[in-house]
């Protein structure tokens, strides 16, 4: 028995950092991230038979803890997000006039956003698109998969997979626009 507390032990310093980023991606609150991490811990120890080792074993973990999540969202136990309007965000409009070589892209390259912003416009996605988006582009899955996992067509998950990345550009644009001189 002491045995397997001490590998557990070490499994859990080892990849419950990785687990809480990939938990918050999905809830959106750190303590709530922390309960997914224990509940994927607590899932991992009794479906540990279930790891036949053909991938790695922290890619295991992070696929039960996309699940626990998953069903912490879809069983409603969700808190409701808070969302900021144009206003509260402090955007204001563009100038009409642009510069034929500023393309949005490279407007937003230069805004230089850090990291905990780019998790907060994340965050601040609507929930089908935010869930597409990071099964997709962070987890790695295919639009099949992403289908079975939401119990949605391979087709809305390309919907929203462009959905979301054209609302994420069209806010990274906008506050890009603020922070140029």
């Amino acid at each position: 028995m002491k045995q397997a507390e001490h590998f557990w032990k070490q499994m859990y310093d080892r990849h419950a950092g990785m687990l809480r980023g990939v938990c918050l991606r999905y809830v959106g609150e750190l303590a709530t991230a922390e309960d997914l991490v224990q509940e994927t811990f607590l899932a991992a120890m009794e479906k540990h038979h279930t790891y036949r080792g053909r991938g790695t074993f922290s890619g295991w973990l992070r696929k039960i803890a996309v699940n626990q999540a998953l069903m912490y969202l879809r069983h409603g136990k969700r808190h409701p997000m808070e969302t900021m309007d144009a206003e509260q965000a402090g955007r204001i409009p563009s100038p009409a006039v642009e510069e034929p070589s500023a393309t949005p892209k490279a407007i937003i390259e230069r805004a230089a956003f850090t990291e905990a912003e780019l998790l907060g416009y994340l965050q601040q996605l609507p929930e089908q698109y935010r869930l597409v988006f990071n099964l997709y582009v962070m987890d790695g899955l295919k639009h099949r998969e992403i289908a079975k996992y939401l119990n949605i067509s391979t087709g809305t998950s390309k919907s929203n997979l462009s959905r979301a990345r054209q609302w994420l550009t069209d806010r990274l644009y906008l506050d890009a626009k603020v922070r140029q001189p």
